[in-house]
């Protein structure tokens, strides 16, 4: 078991790790909002940290025409446990901060912790 000390310490090098990463990492919570979002993700899409957390993933970078699609698989895989985008690489269309549509490649994990759900998105811009 993991001291308070050693948690601390796993916690600041898992945040070292998220900040420096090349690739933009948004973590979602079980309902499509952001609990995380990463610097490369601030330089991807145009958004600041501080101003998306909370909010709805799919208004930020999901294209409308392809929100229900998001919002139905995250329903199903909360159900079903049932998914076709986890654990593949994927290319899809991303939407900045400013409306333009850019191709991303795009792999999501499940990392619920505690009970509670998450999802990482790790994202390229190709």
């Amino acid at each position: 078991m993991n001291t308070p000390s050693e948690f601390r310490e796993l916690e600041a090098y898992h945040a070292a790790v998220v900040r420096s990463a090349l690739d933009g990492i948004v973590v979602i919570d079980g309902e499509g909002r952001v609990v995380d979002f990463n610097p490369a993700a601030e330089a991807i899409f145009g958004y600041e940290r501080n101003a998306v957390i909370g909010a709805p993933i799919a208004d930020l970078i999901i294209p409308p025409e392809h929100r229900s699609a998001h919002d139905n698989g995250l329903a199903t895989y909360l159900a079903t446990g049932t998914s076709r985008m986890l654990g593949k690489r994927l290319e899809l269309p991303a939407m900045l901060s400013t409306g333009e549509l850019i191709p991303i490649e795009l792999a999501i994990t499940d990392v619920t912790l505690g009970g509670r759900r998450l999802f990482a998105a790790h994202i390229r811009d190709l």
